[in-house]
């Protein structure tokens, strides 16, 4: 997907579905089938019959903070908003 496919697909989302591509996509976790997009689920790795709840990737600074120590190669920059 190229940059434009990628926003346009986020767009389109809610946030929980936004948080359950994030753990498929680039955190490589396995996702249940049967999940409901309102409550995503993904596999224990040790165990295969156990799942828990996908993190709030999109709305957790916790979790989105998980999310960019994937990519060790980043820059992070300070805005002043106000004055």
């Amino acid at each position: 997907m190229n940059r434009d496919e990628v926003i346009a697909k986020w767009n389109s989302m809610q946030p929980r579905e936004r948080d359950a591509w994030v753990a498929e996509k680039v955190m490589g976790l396995e996702l249940s089938d049967n999940m409901l997009a309102a409550y995503p689920k993904y596999r224990l790795p040790d165990y295969p019959d156990y799942f828990r709840d996908v993190p709030n990737y999109s709305t957790d600074i916790g979790a989105a903070w998980e999310v960019s120590q994937k990519y060790p190669i980043m820059k992070l920059t300070r805005t002043k908003i106000f004055e």
